[in-house]
């Protein structure tokens, strides 16, 4: 587990720049079109890729190991990455860390719980593609 300070010192600050921020929520909430707070958008510099695409939308399930590996490597994501991953408020964060860490073998996932709904009321946290209520 990371906070919002982790974050913004290792992310923000530059102390770890090999940190890549995941952002696992739909794109519309990405991209600030789905506002889900006082303002939308995504942590500076994070990557989206959203984590429920690994699911089949027929059976729910997850999708076959080799369509979730080939869904994050073609983002540019790998086992070595050190990652920070948020969504909205946890849970869909903690799919995708069962995904990267426990199916995919990925050994430096951290979970932002707070996500989104934390950092986006922190007006004096930076934020990309601001959107506002």
């Amino acid at each position: 587990m990371i906070t919002w300070s982790d974050i913004y010192r290792d992310v923000i600050g530059g102390k770890r720049p090999e940190v890549v921020l995941l952002d696992v929520r739909p794109a519309n909430e990405y991209n600030g079109e789905n506002i889900r707070g006082i303002r939308g958008g995504h942590l500076p510099t994070a990557i989206n890729i959203t984590g429920s695409n690994a699911n089949d939308p027929e059976t729910h399930k997850f999708k076959s190991l080799d369509d979730m590996r080939q869904m994050y490597e073609s983002e540019g994501l790998n086992k070595d990455d050190v990652i920070y991953e948020y969504c909205h408020s946890g849970d869909r964060a903690a799919q995708a860390y069962v995904q990267l860490v426990h199916l995919l073998g990925y050994k430096n996932v951290r979970l932002y719980d707070g996500g989104w709904s934390a950092w986006n009321t922190k007006l004096f946290l930076p934020a990309a593609d601001v959107t506002w209520l």
